[in-house]
């Protein structure tokens, strides 16, 4: 039963989550003129530049909506967080809503509850209404090391998870942690389990994706 229970819910998931995707990875270029949406190809990981997105942005992240065909686009700066979509076509971003909190650093898109997710730089993790920014909810991310620091969020609609990619903390001198994914777990208040230890301290974890075609991140 339990199996046959898994397998529905598994199948559910993929018919709510399973419109087509971009498939291209985007992200943000920052230059000393302006702030450019670019998209990635996958495969040769070239770089294509779309448009200026005629706002700044700090921290935050991008996350895509494979129903609505929408990206997100959130910047969490130390005095306020917004958050935007964003024209494919021409990389312009438009306002949906001030965010009355800071520091908001990675951004995943749920498609089965139609919710956004952000993290914070102290090991919060928010709830955000999509098409008002409202923040619907908070928990805390427990760590026993006293560091709740991801640079990168992604949900994975086949596992019903969120992973967060982690970045460097100050105390973190030999840069052990850096890069390394962990499962949020969120559906019981909090808490993460180590899904991949990154054996490159030198790797630069910033940003993250989920790629449901190939199941990579």
């Amino acid at each position: 039963m339990l199996t046959l229970l898994r397998f529905a819910l598994s199948t559910a998931l993929l018919l709510v989550c399973s419109n087509a995707y971009s498939g291209a990875l985007y992200a943000v270029k920052q230059t000393n003129v302006d702030t450019i949406l670019v998209q990635i190809d996958p495969q040769s990981l070239q770089l294509t530049e779309i448009g200026p997105l005629k706002t700044g942005i700090s921290g935050g992240g991008m996350a895509w909506d494979p129903v609505s065909q929408t990206l997100f686009m959130l910047s969490g700066t130390l005095t306020r967080a917004e958050l935007f979509t964003v024209d494919l076509s021409t990389g312009e971003a438009s306002s949906v809503a001030r965010i009355f909190t800071s520091r908001l650093n990675g951004i995943a898109y749920d498609c089965i509850r139609e919710l956004i997710y952000a993290v914070d730089w102290d090991g919060g993790l928010l709830s955000i209404d999509p098409s008002s920014g409202a923040v619907l909810g908070g928990w805390g991310v427990s760590d026993p090391a006293g560091d709740h620091g991801f640079s990168g969020l992604a949900y994975d609609h086949y596992q019903d998870i969120l992973v967060g990619i982690r970045v460097e903390h100050e105390w973190d001198t030999m840069g052990e942690i850096v890069g390394d994914l962990y499962s949020i777990e969120w559906h019981i208040g909090g808490g993460k389990k180590l899904l991949y230890d990154n054996p490159q301290p030198d790797f630069s974890a910033e940003g993250l994706a989920y790629d449901p075609e190939n199941n990579l991140y």
